[in-house]
């Protein structure tokens, strides 16, 4: 093969060597387009410069010495070789080609590329010159300023610049392991696929090679801003020339340093499912205490996502079973990545599942320590299946990491601390192991843990939210039903009907119905995913994982309507998303099919910018319009809970020109009395949303398939005015959805009607959730979906000893405010009532309190959780207007 040397610039000619077979660099990193050590040879008029040599090898060699030899004017000799950097792709070559040919030559390098050097060649006694900062060869027309770089990558680097034609030679910097034939530059790669393949391979290079070093690469950007540079001259892969600014642009974005958030990620596998429920209850345990946190299985996702999200967080939890005294090769592969440069300031933890040693976990927590992790936990390693007791403990570990994570608590199980106390701001509870079930009095969602929770699943918050109910006493109830239940609808209410069977039967055969494509989710949360693209993707969006379906043998039918149903045969027909169907015979039935948006708008249907919500596709909609369409004037019609949340969103996504339109003359009007309602508008207001009152839409105005404008009429006046809009969402209410009642005749009104045992009037079919009717009333909120879903579940196998009744409080947090309420509120008063009322808008402050005969019967008041719960004690207490008044503001 004949080698030649090109002439990149005038004198400066390229006389590396290629290596298409080479494979791996560091070991274990992929190289699948080859690489080649690159070598400049710059011809001054009165001196001669090489910079590098090649790697050790008989082809590349003689690649390299040929080239030398063609390009090196008659009768000269190199007079300096400098070295850069003193890795062996780098000086592989240089002393057999200083002593066989160029013996007089000075070798040139930082200080430590010296003494490197002196110890690869084994020898010390040659001519050298120490490369400092600002120092120059003449080489006679051409001058060479050298620039040491310290870890760029390797503590010797250094960079040297040629002002006379602009040529950097950067060594490793800008690089990268890519070999294409007669493609010296990377504009010379027009092939788009190949062009694609370059810069994978140079960012692939960046983040092994440079990534532990981004403060130094920041530096070294910063050095390149000052120099006038036309091409750079890397020691691997295509020179830049035309691409050298699009280089630039992306070290720059890639060695930004991200913010450490208080976030955890959770890495494990498992192989027989152990250690991916601790990994869960873990989790939990951290979300409970307050950090965000992401839990992945290192089979299934990607590695380089997994170090992405290492990056940002500050806690790192591995998840590990033991295989023959170790763990997996796979997390390994993943540990082995964790750098003290690149993962500074962080904590970690292990955990795992064993059969017989259990090293796995003691072996990762020693990476830990020696990539100078803060470990304040000891590992958590339990024998084969964890019990319920083992579960407990993990979620607590988990709680205390998290603890660790947010600085609440100083933690360090290694010099034998105490486990996790309770903190002032709760409630004294002591950590006696005892299960305590906890309600949110925000949106009423039950949790159950021994100490007080730190944070609500479903509506996020915080730990000063919970009141205690009461302690769990061990269910010792089973029932022995054997018949086939099914349950329709995957709300709150068909989620706590399953988790509830479950927890007392397990012979039952149970089948769960779900017409949407996705696991139950908390649909309170639903407005945190149009907020954060990858909420979704968190643990706590959802209520229960596939595990648990398949742990606890219950047959999971999404993307699954049920298209008709009988009574007699007990029988139901499901259609798949494909159009098959089937039929299911029960023995009872429980539906809890919930509700559907009403869109009174014919134009919700041919325009593309208005839309409802009422579960995750509806959501989805939504982010894919905003993803593509700026919205700046959002129109929302419906001043109800819904709506008001909504503009709470929009506002918080930067959006700040938002109406709400509402028919009646307040907002919340069905949890709000007139005062607390102008208490609300005014702090709506004060936050620049622009509330219009007592008014209706008319009609909208359009330009093609957009709504640009919305018509309003006056309800007092009937005057007519119109408002501009780019996007509208309205929540004027919901329609129970009855198909499935009236096809089996059960009898409804505005719901299915039910008893307090969520029975209808088909003994075999229970209803729960916003699609029951009791009393006259559908109680659309989360915590009377649960207890309802409790009831029809404990009724369905055969238990009946609690009965459903209309809990007497009711909650809103929104735009930084809680509003609670409780009892119920008198419609007209008598010489036996008496109110309490203080408020005050700069404080967000406000109370009103209705007495009857003395004793506190409801009221409304707006502040803390904490003044919630005042509220709630008093109401139970049946407290006297002097005593509340003491406990209000004590």
């Amino acid at each position: 093969m004949e080698f030649k040397p090109i002439e990149i610039l005038p004198n400066v000619f390229s006389v590396g060597a290629v290596d298409p077979e080479f494979e791996f660099f560091d070991l274990d990193k992929r190289a699948p387009f080859g690489t080649t050590y690159n070598s400049f040879l710059v011809i001054g008029k009165e001196k001669i410069a090489l910079f590098e040599s090649v790697k050790d090898g008989k082809k590349t060699y003689q690649e390299h010495l040929s080239k030398i030899q063609q390009a090196l004017p008659k009768g000269r000799k190199i007079d300096y070789i400098i070295h850069s950097h003193t890795e062996p792709d780098h000086t592989g070559s240089s002393f057999k080609l200083f002593q066989e040919h160029f013996p007089e030559a000075t070798i040139v390098g930082t200080r430590t590329a010296l003494a490197n050097i002196k110890e690869i060649w084994n020898k010390s006694d040659f001519k050298s010159m120490t490369a400092k900062k600002g120092d120059i060869i003449e080489l006679g027309t051409l001058t060479l300023e050298f620039f040491p770089l310290p870890f760029l990558h390797w503590p010797d680097t250094m960079v040297t610049f040629c002002k006379e034609n602009g040529a950097v030679f950067t060594c490793d910097f800008l690089g990268s392991h890519f070999y294409k034939k007669d493609m010296i530059f990377s504009h010379s790669i027009t092939n788009q696929q190949q062009k694609q393949e370059y810069w994978d391979s140079f960012k692939y290079y960046f983040y092994t090679i440079f990534m532990p070093f981004k403060k130094y690469v920041r530096a070294a950007l910063a050095l390149f801003e000052k120099l006038p540079i036309k091409m750079v001259c890397c020691s691997h892969g295509p020179l830049l020339a035309d691409d050298y600014q699009e280089a630039i642009k992306r070290y720059a974005r890639w060695s930004k340093e991200k913010m450490q958030i208080e976030k955890v990620v959770i890495v494990y596998t498992s192989i027989y499912g152990y250690t991916q429920e601790m990994a869960n209850h873990i989790a939990q345990g951290v979300e409970d205490s307050g950090p965000l946190c992401h839990i992945l299985d290192v089979v299934s996702v990607d590695k380089n996502r997994i170090l992405s999200e290492f990056s940002t967080a500050k806690g790192i939890l591995i998840g590990s079973p033991t295989l023959v005294g170790d763990a997996p090769k796979k997390i390994w592969e993943l540990i082995l990545e964790l750098n003290p440069n690149t993962h500074k300031n962080k904590i970690g933890g292990s955990f795992g599942s064993y059969g017989w040693s259990g090293e796995a976990t003691k072996n990762i927590d020693q990476r830990f320590q020696q990539v100078n992790f803060t470990t304040p936990l000891k590992p958590l390693t339990i024998k084969f299946k964890p019990s319920e007791e083992d579960l407990k403990k993990c979620y607590d570990w988990g709680r205390r990491f998290g603890l660790a994570v947010t600085g609440d608590q100083s933690i360090d199980e290694r010099k034998d601390l105490p486990s996790v106390a309770v903190s002032k701001k709760r409630l004294n509870v002591a950590n006696d192991g005892k299960l305590r079930k906890w309600r949110c009095i925000v949106c009423g969602e039950y949790v159950y843990s021994v100490l007080p929770p730190t944070y609500c699943p479903a509506c996020g918050a915080k730990e000063d939210a919970f009141v205690l109910e009461e302690e769990v006493k061990v269910q010792t109830k089973t029932s022995e039903y054997e018949g086939t239940i099914v349950v329709v609808g995957a709300g709150a209410a068909g989620v706590e009907a399953v988790k509830t069977i479950r927890e007392s039967s397990f012979r039952t055969k149970l089948i769960f119905i779900s017409e949407e494509k996705v696991l139950p989710y908390y649909r309170p949360s639903l407005l945190k995913y149009l907020k954060d693209d990858e909420y979704s993707k968190d643990l706590n969006f959802y209520i229960l994982t596939t595990f648990w379906f398949n742990l606890n043998n219950v047959t999971l039918l999404l993307n699954t309507k049920v298209i008709s149903a009988k009574a007699d045969p007990k029988e139901i027909t499901v259609q798949n998303s494909q159009g098959k169907t089937k039929k299911i015979k029960y023995d009872k039935l429980i539906l809890a099919t919930g509700s559907s948006i009403i869109s009174p708008f014919p134009d919700s249907k041919t325009s593309k910018n208005i839309f409802g919500l009422r579960n995750l596709q509806d959501i989805q909609n939504i982010k894919e319009f905003m993803g593509k369409n700026k919205v700046s004037t959002p129109a929302i019609i419906g001043g109800g809970l819904l709506g008001i949340l909504m503009a709470e969103c929009l506002q918080e996504m930067g959006i700040k020109n938002i109406t709400v339109l509402e028919r009646s003359t307040q907002i919340l009007n069905k949890i709000t009395d007139k005062e607390s309602s102008e208490f609300l508008s005014l702090i709506l207001k004060k936050r620049q949303i622009n509330l219009i009152l007592n008014t209706s839409v008319t009609s909208f105005e359009k330009n093609g398939d957009l709504i640009t404008k919305v018509n309003l009429k006056d309800n007092e006046s009937n005057s007519s005015s119109q408002i501009p809009c780019d996007f509208v969402f309205y929540a004027v209410g919901t329609s129970v959805n009855l198909e499935l009642a009236k096809m089996l005749n059960i009898q409804t009104n505005n719901g299915i009607i039910v008893n307090e045992f969520m029975e209808t009037s088909f003994k075999d079919v229970l209803a729960c959730g916003d699609c029951a009717e009791f009393n006259g009333t559908i109680l659309s909120n989360w915590n009377h979906a649960m207890s309802q879903g409790k009831i029809a579940g404990n009724v369905s196998i055969g238990f009946k000893d609690s009965k459903f009744s209309q809990a007497p409080f009711y909650s809103l947090t929104t735009f930084g405010i809680n509003l609670f309420g409780i009892g119920s509120i008198p419609s007209s008063l008598d010489s036996n009532s008496r109110i309490f009322f203080d408020h005050n808008l700069s404080k967000n402050s406000f109370v009103r309190l209705y007495f009857q005969n003395d004793i506190f019967v409801g009221g409304i008041v707006i502040g803390s959780a904490g003044l919630g719960m005042k509220i709630n004690n008093a109401y139970v207490s049946k407290m006297k207007i002097s005593e509340i008044i003491q406990l209000l503001f004590d």
